[in-house]
């Protein structure tokens, strides 16, 4: 078990459940870093974020089965909890950014809200796919108690197959802090903007969604491949 610092302030959205729906589900929350470094993004969020909703709504398989939420974080933690595509449609997401950064406190709000989300969903004889979590952050957290917590929570729902994290560094000089927090080799966000990232994963999501239950692509390489313009194989 784990407990976030009382002194960090995180508050969370409630989402949406379809209970009638009982398609297989493929989770997805982006944990988006608004400290100061960051925080010029966040005008763009609520723009790439409907661009992604619409489109993905398009389809019906994408419609029943993807469930959204998504986490940003500065100093405090703000989570939108997960909800099927149609509650984004008429619910916009609004968040500002700057201050410090609580990637530990983040990290620890979204396991807890997927184990949650996926205990409803096993319930009621669901099946949930484990849940693609990109991360988009430097990796210098200032909660670094807070992130010793996380990392063991991450190992453990990784090994369960709860959810499946992608590092994404802003830049390339935060690679090397990023290779060394958590001990994987992320991807360089260089040149790439937040509507090529989102653009990107939305037709990540799509593919993850209608593939074989148990079969699904490795998160990592499929977000790559589309950031790369699918040529990363011919490399």
């Amino acid at each position: 078990m784990f407990q976030i610092p009382s002194q960090t302030q995180v508050k969370v959205l409630p989402g949406c459940y379809e209970k009638s729906n009982l398609a297989p589900r493929a989770p997805a929350v982006p944990i988006l870093d608004f400290s100061q470094s960051m925080s010029a993004h966040a005008p763009e969020l609520p723009h790439v974020w409907s661009r992604m909703v619409a489109a993905l709504s398009r389809r019906t398989t994408e419609r029943l089965q993807i469930e959204l939420a998504c986490c940003v974080f500065d100093t405090h933690v703000l989570l939108q909890d997960y909800a099927p595509l149609p509650f984004y449609l008429e619910t916009p997401l609004s968040f500002s950014g700057g201050g410090i950064t609580s990637l530990g406190a983040a990290l620890l709000t979204v396991i807890d809200a997927t184990r949650r989300r996926r205990q409803l969903l096993a319930d009621d004889g669901i099946h949930c796919r484990p849940a693609i979590c990109p991360v988009v952050t430097d990796g210098y957290a200032t909660d670094r108690a807070t992130l010793v917590d996380a990392l063991r929570e991450m190992h453990v729902s990784q090994h369960k197959r709860e959810m499946q994290f992608v590092f994404l560094a802003p830049d390339k000089d935060c690679m090397p802090q990023l290779r060394s927090v958590f001990h994987c080799d992320p991807i360089s966000l260089d040149e790439i903007s937040f509507d090529q990232l989102f653009e990107a994963l939305t037709r990540s999501l799509s593919t993850y969604s209608c593939s074989q239950i148990g079969y699904e692509p490795e998160p990592r390489r499929l977000l790559l491949e589309e950031l790369r313009g699918r040529d990363t194989e011919a490399e």
